[in-house]
């Protein structure tokens, strides 16, 4: 493989690392007042900013470390695109199944509305088996109502009657 050829398959971590590193900057320049024993609002961005500067870090670093025979694909690989791209009916059935999220999002509450769209997006995607579909779905929405709920506190749409009893009683049982 040529020099050129492996230096433009740099470039997307590169720009994504000048990027990254801009934001950090700019993320640094979040003006607040500070409150003792908080984090401040420039902490999650600038979290998620180093994160992505350190995938960046790291496959820049993996690609020029690599032999570039590694760097080719395997010949019999060739064309496993198509053989792999489901059907179109299922990408629209993702975007239907995201825009029902977002539209009934405040009507249902995101505890709900969550399981329901990551439910969705798994009986659409492939494991069509009711058991796993559930306990995968609800899993995933409590991970996810923990995390924006009582660590980053992110304040999430409760839904309304009758609704809004579940958004309650996850944030009795999570302490918020």
């Amino acid at each position: 493989m040529s020099v050129a050829t492996r230096l433009r398959r740099l470039a997307p971590y590169v720009i994504i690392l000048a990027v990254g590193l801009a934001l950090y900057v700019v993320a640094g320049r979040i003006a607040y007042m500070e409150i003792p024993g908080q984090i401040g609002p420039d902490r999650w961005p600038k979290l998620i900013i180093s994160l992505m500067i350190g995938v960046c870090v790291f496959e820049i670093g993996r690609r020029l470390l690599m032999s570039p025979a590694a760097d080719e694909p395997a010949q019999d690989a060739e064309g496993w695109e198509d053989d792999e791209a489901g059907p179109p009916w299922a990408v629209f059935g993702a975007v239907a199944i995201t825009v029902a999220y977002l539209l009934s999002l405040n009507t249902v509450g995101f505890v709900i509305g969550t399981l329901f769209y990551v439910a969705g997006l798994m009986w659409l995607g492939g494991p069509r088996r009711p058991g796993l579909v559930a306990i995968m779905s609800l899993a995933i929405a409590a991970v996810f109502a923990f995390v924006f709920m009582k660590l980053i506190f992110v304040a999430l749409p409760t839904g309304s009657p009758p609704f809004s009893w579940v958004s309650f009683a996850v944030m009795k049982l999570f302490g918020v």
